[in-house]
């Protein structure tokens, strides 16, 4: 389980299930790929518009089903802090975020997260996802 801040609040989210682990990869696996070029780039501060162009055409070429299957699971595992309780902060089977401040920049923030959580060890560069690029 990890715990990281996105917004100024507080979340967390837990491993999923190894069969989850490999479904949600599975659908994922060539926008991972083309968005690797993009981290590198990000971490060592270069052209993030050339390096973004592969990857948004990766993502643009999922389906809208392994999309919704993506972030369901992912987002499953995430919890924020509700005062001194941790609440669930997606309904999978409605396919929704249950805190109405839950945009799309802190969703895939959270996806993210949740990606570094389960893939990290498969994936070293996932250990730096959320690092701030590295002064040049």
């Amino acid at each position: 389980m990890s715990e990281f801040e996105v917004a100024g609040i507080k979340y967390r989210c837990t491993k999923m299930p190894a069969l989850t682990q490999f479904n949600v990869l599975r659908r994922a696996g060539a926008a991972l790929a083309s968005a690797r070029g993009f981290m590198e780039v990000r971490r060592n501060g270069g052209d993030i518009s050339a390096a973004l162009t592969p990857a948004m055409k990766a993502m643009a070429e999922l389906s809208d089903e392994d999309t919704a299957y993506i972030f369901g699971e992912c987002l499953s595992t995430c919890q924020r802090a509700n005062g001194k309780v941790w609440a669930q902060v997606w309904n999978k089977a409605a396919g929704r975020a249950l805190f109405d401040d839950i945009d799309l920049p802190v969703m895939l923030q959270l996806v993210a997260s949740v990606f570094a959580e389960n893939y990290s060890g498969f994936f070293p560069l996932l250990d730096q996802v959320s690092a701030e690029p590295e002064a040049g």
